[in-house]
């Protein structure tokens, strides 16, 4: 993604704060560039000391390191210097964008939008999806009651990806204005397209006419990569192959690795993390994607898919699976029982490649006509002339 100068001209000053804003946090941090290739300005993030080591330099981003705090990361906050610096951020701002819930940056960002009366908009990312709440729930809805509510109703709008996260959300927000607009992705069709497949194909030994089935996020327990593996166990087509590619989290890859070969799974590849043009290759090369998710509130990776021409197989913790009802784009599951997630993937294997193709040309026409960026940039500034005229 690179800077859309013309997203600058006339343009009110936005100013977002974020979390972790860094490759491997995923769709939060991808937000937040598109939001600011959209609509200009500066960024701030609160950086935690292991994530420090992936700042990526030149990004635009002023880092605040944070330090210790209670409750684990609950409170997490920089020094009292680094804090007065980052109020340099504030000068002639109109606009704040506030990324992400409980943790110090979010209650932090509301007082200082009511210090220097700046309106401000704050971005979700499913943080009230209740499976969202059914772990660690003591921290959160502590958080929640003593910071949580003042910050959610005083903002100006909330913004949403997807018409189920607002859904799920509603209950907390007691009648603050809300806003459904999809994360954009770039259109990705590299113009060798083909020398691309088949170099990643060879790189994972997977024949030409073999199928790919593409995992592409984090190694984490919400993504549910070894009930993933479990699926795929039980399929019986001897031309299917997985690739779990993504950073380590609750697992490592090498773990992945181990775990399939104790479960006595073959044609399971596990790449590793996977970013920028690697990451458009690998998905060129994949036939299909599948997500398992007890949790996504949009999920880019699967839009991402989508735009590439592939039918996507998506679990209903996949918040995306409401805007795909009446699109035949792939497999949308019903339950997370793994015998409807092996019969989805059998399904795939076996499909002829014509109906498979076709599948994901619709997928392909759909993320064009409501995913493009001119389209999003577009919601976005109408949004700010509604709220700041």
């Amino acid at each position: 993604m690179g800077p859309r100068l013309t997203a600058r001209l006339g343009m009110k000053k936005v100013v977002q704060i974020g979390l972790d804003v860094i490759p491997s946090t995923g769709g939060s941090a991808v937000a937040l560039h598109w939001i600011r290739d959209a609509l200009g300005g500066g960024a701030v993030s609160f950086t935690s000391p292991e994530s420090w080591g992936e700042i990526r330099e030149g990004d635009g981003i002023r880092h605040l390191r944070t330090g210790p705090g209670l409750l684990g990361r609950l409170y997490h906050k920089p020094d009292a210097i680094e804090l007065a610096q980052a109020n340099e951020v504030f000068s002639g701002a109109e606009l704040l964008i506030v990324h992400s819930l409980y943790r110090y940056h979010a209650h932090w960002a509301c007082r200082q939008a009511r210090k220097h009366r700046i309106p401000y908009w704050a971005v979700l990312h499913g943080g009230l999806d209740p499976y969202v709440l059914s772990y660690r729930r003591f921290r959160k809805m502590r958080w929640l009651r003593h910071y949580g509510l003042n910050y959610l109703r005083g903002a100006k709008r909330i913004l949403f990806a997807t018409v189920r996260e607002r859904d799920k959300a509603l209950p907390f927000l007691n009648g603050v204005t809300t806003e459904t607009i999809p994360w954009p992705v770039e259109p990705i069709a590299p113009a060798n397209s083909q020398e691309v497949r088949m170099a990643w194909r060879e790189e994972l030994g997977v024949g030409k006419e073999e199928r790919i089935l593409l995992y592409l996020g984090r190694l984490h327990e919400v993504k549910r990569p070894v009930e993933t593996l479990e699926a795929f166990r039980q399929v019986t087509a001897s031309n299917l192959h997985l690739v779990l590619a993504g950073p380590g989290e609750t697992y490592s890859p090498a773990e992945i690795r181990n775990l399939s070969r104790l479960m006595g799974i073959r044609r399971v590849h596990v790449p590793g993390p996977v970013y920028s043009w690697r990451k458009a290759g690998l998905l060129v090369a994949a036939d299909g994607l599948v997500s398992l998710s007890a949790k996504e509130n949009f999920n880019i990776a699967a839009a991402e898919a989508m735009s590439a021409g592939k039918p996507v197989i998506l679990s209903p913790g996949n918040d995306l699976q409401g805007e795909l009802t009446s699109v035949d784009c792939g497999w949308l599951l019903k339950t997370d029982h793994s015998s409807e997630a092996t019969r989805a993937m059998q399904e795939f294997a076996s499909m002829p490649r014509s109906d498979l193709d076709a599948k994901g040309r619709i997928a392909s026409s759909w993320a064009t006509e409501h995913l493009g960026f001119e389209q999003f940039q577009h919601h976005l500034q109408d949004l700010i002339k509604q709220d700041l005229s």
